[in-house]
């Protein structure tokens, strides 16, 4: 794959996109993202009981994300970009 050019290619048109819709969608739903350049975006949360509120959600949607706990991340879950499919199931949790 790392040879095929057309192929990587794709794959970061289609993350940038998806990583877009994804960063809109949960801005507009008032959550805090942090601009990324990567395959996934950090969601920041008021409280580490709002951030364990969302992953609990998610999880109940068979949604799997990062809970990092790192210092200067504890109250954020870092949430990868998939699909178009996956990232609506992501929203539709969250909102």
């Amino acid at each position: 794959a790392l040879g095929d050019q057309d192929f990587a290619s794709r794959c970061r048109c289609a993350n940038a996109e998806e990583r877009t819709y994804l960063n809109q969608k949960l801005s507009a739903a008032g959550y805090n993202t942090v601009p990324s350049q990567t395959n996934f975006l950090y969601v920041h949360f008021d409280s580490g009981n709002d951030k364990d509120a969302a992953f609990a959600r998610l999880a109940e949607n068979g949604l799997l994300v990062y809970n990092s706990g790192l210092p200067g991340h504890s109250c954020a879950l870092r949430i990868g970009v998939g699909t178009r499919e996956i990232n609506e199931r992501i929203v539709r949790a969250l909102t």
